[in-house]
């Protein structure tokens, strides 16, 4: 009796081992919310840029809501000057994106990383963090560019 309740024991330990496992090696299937599938290269510039910058305006303000940030983050006009793109017509971070899936600008793989980390980076108590999001305002992301580094300029080869 002692020996089948072992046996028992030890099968069952396998079981939830073997269990555990799997979900180390293939995931839950969950995903991570915010920068869902951001790290691959088909993620544009723009999109990179956007997430890492409203992540970090969400880490700093209570307040502030990741998708919202995302979709106001697509119709601003102050990120294009922030990424070096001010001579090349582009208005939007929208249209950045939509001009480097079309091929007309081209990633800077080093200064695109070190860009996302400087962002990553940002003390909250920075004036950087801290003008990036205000709620009392109609656009409260109106100034979200403002926590890009100057790195960020390089993150396209030249137009």
């Amino acid at each position: 009796m002692k020996f089948e309740l072992k046996i028992g024991f030890v099968i069952s330990g396998l079981i939830l081992i073997a269990t555990l496992s799997g979900c180390a090696l293939h995931g839950t299937g969950t995903g991570n919310p915010n920068n869902a599938n951001l790290s691959t290269p088909s993620a544009s510039v723009s999109e990179l840029v956007a997430s890492e910058t409203c992540s970090t305006v969400v880490r700093c303000h209570a307040d502030a809501s990741y998708s919202d940030c995302v979709t106001a983050s697509a119709m601003q006009t102050t990120f294009t000057a922030r990424l070096g793109l001010s001579s090349t017509g582009l208005m939007t971070l929208e249209d950045i994106g939509n001009a480097e899936n079309a091929g007309r600008l081209q990633r800077n793989s080093s200064e695109l990383s070190r860009c996302r980390e400087q962002i990553r980076l940002t003390d909250c108590a920075s004036s950087e963090a801290l003008e990036s999001f205000d709620a009392r305002n109609s656009d409260a992301y109106l100034r979200l560019s403002s926590i890009l580094k100057t790195s960020c300029m390089g993150v396209f080869l030249s137009p």
